[in-house]
């Protein structure tokens, strides 16, 4: 086994460990979406059963409440022959005097009754179609209301843990004397330079100890004339913190650290005015405002701080 497993295999297993709540967290939202689901299976299963008697019912539309008229008029008694040269004739067969034709097969019906019937027929559409609407729109509303409530619960999950355990806590206990973005430049003397500071700028005495923002892997140590003895953490989905003006670094490379564990002391090494150390937060080697993530840890300071001084 090599040095590297034997000094770092533990960490990588409490790393694990320490991902055990986010997992809580996604399979407590899987389970609520899953039953949601098991919920709104019935109401589909019923509506498709539905649907299915729908399209089997359905006709022509020159077939449906005609046949059924003509259906329902044939059932009533025929009337009987008005004239005796009429008398004993079937009513289909009866003379019409008209050009030697014969009248039509089957009982006659009026155009008063077939209006009345497509009339009966359309409201009964359309009161159907409310009807469908409103269980629709019923299920819509609950479906909806379901996946509200878990997305509450989910996200009261995460700020519970992020208050227990914040995502990211300050490296060092400090003054900030240099914030992100656009600064003056602090060796500019007789003409003001402006410059972009990449991240913040945390005062402290040197020797004070530095601990990481986050659990990670060490990719970069080393000493250069601008950050001095430096430390680059690479965390998951693509963040990465950078510590520089380091007196001391006490970690080397490839290895893993915990959140608030040591990684060296506060100094005065490279481009610096004053013992401080320079921290930045990097999203896929991008830096961006380090304030951001440093705020559920600073305000959980600052409410125990007044907590406990009265």
């Amino acid at each position: 086994m090599s040095e590297y497993n034997v000094l770092y295999g533990p960490q990588m297993a409490g790393a694990l460990v320490s991902l055990i709540p986010v997992m809580v967290v996604f399979l407590a939202a899987q389970k609520y979406f899953i039953q949601g689901i098991r919920r709104d299976r019935p109401e589909r299963v019923s509506r498709r059963s539905v649907d299915v008697r729908e399209k089997r019912d359905r006709v022509p539309p020159d077939q449906g409440w005609q046949n059924r008229l003509i259906e329902s008029a044939a059932k009533r008694p025929r009337p009987k022959a008005a004239t005796d040269e009429c008398q004993g004739l079937p009513l289909g067969r009866m003379p019409t005097y008209i050009s030697g034709m014969s009248a039509p097969a089957g009982p006659k019906v009026t155009n008063r009754e077939l209006r009345e019937h497509r009339r009966k027929a359309e409201r009964l559409i359309r009161r159907t179609r409310r009807t469908v609407k409103h269980a629709v729109r019923g299920q819509t509303a609950s479906a909806t209301a379901m996946l509200r409530g878990a997305v509450f619960k989910t996200l009261a999950a995460l700020v519970v843990i992020w208050i227990i355990s914040p995502p990211f806590v300050v490296p060092v206990e400090g003054r900030v004397t240099s914030g992100y973005f656009v600064r003056v430049a602090p060796e500019a003397r007789f003409w003001p330079r402006l410059e972009f500071h990449s991240g913040i700028d945390i005062a402290a005495p040197v020797g004070t100890p530095l601990r990481a923002a986050k659990s990670g892997r060490i990719v970069q140590t080393g000493y250069n004339d601008l950050a001095g003895h430096h430390v680059e953490i690479r965390h998951i989905l693509g963040f990465s913190t950078f510590y520089a003006h380091l007196d001391r670094v006490d970690v080397r490379r490839n290895g893993f650290v915990f959140k608030g564990s040591r990684i060296g002391t506060v100094g005065t090494t490279g481009r610096a005015t004053g013992p401080h150390v320079h921290f930045e937060v990097r999203l896929f080697g991008y830096p961006v405002p380090p304030g951001v993530f440093l705020l559920i840890d600073t305000t959980r300071r600052t409410i125990w701080r007044a907590v406990t001084a009265r």
